[in-house]
């Protein structure tokens, strides 16, 4: 079992996306102050926004709906911190990544082009908290007017100073990513001895081999059973929560059961690994679930019961599949073909 033979499968994908905040976050001694007990009690300089919040609406929406969109297509990967989408969500997610990528580009040479008016627009507002700071400091430790002018000056300096170069902006923008697979060392290195015969030395490569060998294949094993283990409980969340509803007799709303259908079509299309198990429980589910309505789950006792009856059998076996131990999650895997199977 090795890492070549789950990435015939899919990919990492690594989503980049950042930019400029629009923030600067004072200290004390950012301005070389020294607050009394009194003061810091109650009082803290804070974040300070630059540009006005509506500015920056756009760049985090493009975000969130990029992560989105990644997570809905993939798997957490527990050894990197990415994601693993199978091959056939790949075209699908980098279209949508494509558009995005035009939306927040736009938007960056958008805010560009406004941002030497934005600036000029907010500097009156930050004047006026340079004083509202002052007093605020002033009236805790019992300061007098004196020096607030060089006060004010030092806070609006280090305001500016937060700033980017208008020549420097385009690179507070990044929306990127990449697919990727990993792949374990053929060969371990040694260092060697001259002195040790050839004889001696093959044994040595050989042993090396087989430990990274064995420490891939177990690797791989772990990999894939939390993945299985992560697509099977996000099935368990949704059914969980209606066959609750439906035990104590609460109302059941389209919106549950429509969320549950979408779940069910999510698990399945990202049950890369073959997961025969969990693709005859989800059949089962859906099933039950066909031309079932709200309303029918409220006022029809026949339908309840026979709900929560197979609610109840499906959550059971996915239970008992989340809390499968690794090996006997692994060991049917079809090794070097293009579909897993568990």
């Amino acid at each position: 079992m090795k890492w070549e033979d789950l990435f015939l499968n899919g990919s990492l994908i690594d989503l980049d996306i950042s930019f400029w905040r629009g923030q600067r976050k004072l200290l004390p001694e950012d301005l070389n102050l020294e607050l009394g007990p009194a003061a810091e009690r109650v009082f803290s300089l804070g974040r300070k926004r630059l540009i006005p919040r509506e500015k920056m609406v756009s760049f985090q929406k493009v975000e969130h709906a990029a992560r989105k969109a990644v997570d809905a297509a993939s798997l957490p990967f527990p050894l990197s911190g990415a994601r693993f989408i199978p091959t056939e969500r790949v075209a699908e997610l980098e279209m949508g990544l494509v558009a995005l990528r035009f939306e927040f580009e736009d938007s960056a040479r958008q805010f560009a082009f406004e941002y030497p008016q934005l600036r000029d627009e907010v500097r009156p507002v930050l004047v006026d908290a340079a004083g509202e700071v002052w007093r605020s400091i002033a009236n805790s430790n019992g300061t007098n007017e004196v020096g607030r002018e060089a006060f004010e000056r030092q806070f609006l300096s280090r305001i500016e100073s937060a700033y980017p170069d208008p020549r420097e902006l385009s690179r507070k923008f990044r929306f990127r990513w990449r697919f990727f697979a990993i792949t374990a060392p053929r060969n371990g290195t040694l260092t060697e001895e001259t002195a040790i015969e050839a004889t001696e030395r093959a044994r040595i490569r050989d042993s090396v081999r087989q430990k990274v060998t064995t420490q891939e294949e177990a690797e791989v094993r772990q990999v894939i059973a939390s993945m299985a283990t992560d697509l099977r409980a996000q099935l368990m969340g949704p059914i969980s929560f209606v066959l609750e509803k439906v035990k104590r007799g609460e109302s059941v709303n389209e919106r549950s059961l429509s969320n549950l259908r979408r779940v069910c079509d999510r698990v399945k299309n990202l049950n890369f690994l073959g997961d025969v198990q969990l693709d005859q429980a989800l059949k089962e589910l859906q099933v039950s679930l066909v031309g079932v309505t709200a309303q029918e789950v409220r006022t029809v006792d026949g339908v309840r019961a026979q709900l929560q009856t197979a609610f109840t059998g499906v959550a059971a076996e996915i239970k008992t599949l989340a809390e499968s131990d690794v090996e006997s999650m692994a060991t049917s895997l079809a090794l070097g073909k293009r579909r897993f199977r568990l």
